[in-house]
């Protein structure tokens, strides 16, 4: 086994932090775009303040950002939503009138 093949082990069990530029610039990015930064993981707490209001483009961009997503998706009634799971995205449910009824992660 290389050295490299060993450090890719060890990173992907979360052994080691092994710098990734790409990593470094998401991070800038979404510093600088007001994004709170939790490791890349969403945080329903603060974001529950839009439960129970209407959806909106600008209240959605809101949410993301208060619960620190780097993603935000809005899922409609009687929709088919994607089941791959992104723990850095927000999920907001809306009913039939568009109203906020819950959050979630993923």
């Amino acid at each position: 086994m290389r050295v490299r093949d060993f450090a890719v082990i060890l990173w992907a069990y979360g052994s080691v932090d092994i710098a990734d530029p790409m990593s470094a610039a998401s991070s800038e990015a979404a510093a600088s775009a007001g994004q709170v930064d939790r490791d890349g993981r969403c945080d329903l707490e603060k974001a529950n303040i839009v439960n129970g209001k209407p959806y909106t483009e600008e209240l959605a961009q809101q949410a993301r950002r208060l619960a620190g997503a780097a993603a935000v998706r809005r899922l409609g009634p009687g929709g088919a939503p994607t089941m791959e799971y992104r723990p850095d995205r927000l999920n907001l449910s809306t009913d039939q009138g568009g109203i906020i009824y819950k959050l979630s992660c993923g």
